[in-house]
């Protein structure tokens, strides 16, 4: 039985799927289809199409991550995805509220045992 929630790439609407195979078939290859989205990310304001391009942006990253697993090239461009995740770890924090890594702390026992 399926479970009734969508799962992080289930939830990049299908329009912005087709932008992505898009971008790639255009450009050859020679401007990946994440840095175009993460472009159109970084100057969205509204907060549903803001989060709509934050997931896509991160399944093209993958999916080009993917594309140069095992190889020698693209450091540069590894970079710039490393880059582009932080700032997208910020947007995800600041302007859609999600909860950021700082802010999962483990529960001290309150138990005066000492252990």
């Amino acid at each position: 039985m399926r479970s009734k929630h969508k799962t992080h790439f289930e939830q990049v609407p299908l329009e912005t799927v087709r932008k992505i195979a898009r971008v790639d078939e255009r450009h050859g290859g020679s401007m990946p289809s994440w840095q175009k989205l993460y472009q159109e990310m970084l100057t969205e304001s509204d907060t549903q199409k803001l989060t709509e391009l934050v997931l896509a942006v991160e399944q093209a990253i993958f999916f080009r991550a993917q594309q140069l697993n095992g190889t020698g090239a693209g450091a540069k461009e590894r970079a710039a995805m490393d880059q582009a995740a932080r700032k997208m770890l910020t947007i995800k924090t600041e302007k859609l509220g999600w909860p950021g890594l700082d802010r999962v702390t483990t529960q001290q026992p309150t138990s005066g045992h000492g252990l």
